[in-house]
């Protein structure tokens, strides 16, 4: 968290910020990982239970969209990307390697539907908690939200599963770049990998500001 330490680790790694990592720092990371952080047994044992029920064992591609929030393109944030871009690069997936259906991990409820509607074998967490608009889950005012460890929970079950698929598409967000490190972590690359890169906003628009008109 000091300065000074992250300003070494962007030298390192030759990073300009914490959306653009290199390949080198995520493999760096995954060996961190693998050595420091353990999820707890009951924890495994639900995340490994819910992989199995919802993967069931088949070549998948796994999808990661980030909508919501990112939506309001903040300076310093990621452009954010289309569902149609997703598609796209969808349809290229499976156009050149035999997929036998796409996990769908994402806080976006609109995401869900087109996707469904676009292709057919499409899975997801049907009791993750999502929402529509550009507010982010952690600040949405419903009274059906779930409390802050059930989010953590099932952010933390997407990492993994995505991790655990066989193929990955995914934009510029920290879950996306998590799930690598635990992919690296087991040992294991994606088969297949395409990280959707439209750039950083580099504009007047600040993430609180931004907020506060909401």
């Amino acid at each position: 968290s000091e300065p000074q330490n992250i300003d070494l680790i962007f030298h390192e790694n030759k990073m300009e910020n914490w959306f653009l990592p290199t390949d080198g720092y995520l493999k760096r990371m995954s060996e961190m990982y693998k050595k420091y952080i353990h999820l707890k047994s009951n924890i495994k044992k639900t995340i490994e239970e819910d992989i199995q029920s919802i993967l069931k064992n088949k070549v998948t591609l796994g999808v990661h969209y980030r909508g919501t929030d990112y939506f309001l393109n903040c300076n310093g944030h990621p452009i954010s990307i289309t569902i149609d871009d997703y598609i796209e690069e969808i349809k290229r997936a499976i156009e050149t390697k035999i997929f036998e259906q796409i996990f769908i991990a994402t806080d976006d409820l609109v995401a869900i539907e087109k996707f469904s509607k676009e292709f057919k074998n499409i899975i997801f967490y049907s009791d993750t908690y999502r929402v529509e608009g550009k507010v982010s889950i952690a600040y949405a005012k419903d009274t059906t939200k779930p409390n802050g460890y059930v989010l953590g929970y099932q952010v933390l079950r997407d990492a993994y599963t995505l991790a655990a698929c066989d193929g990955l598409i995914g934009g510029k967000s920290q879950v996306c770049y998590g799930t690598q490190m635990i992919k690296y972590a087991m040992e294991e690359e994606f088969s297949y990998k395409k990280i959707i890169d439209k750039g950083i906003n580099d504009n007047n628009n600040d993430w609180l500001n931004e907020y506060k008109k909401l």
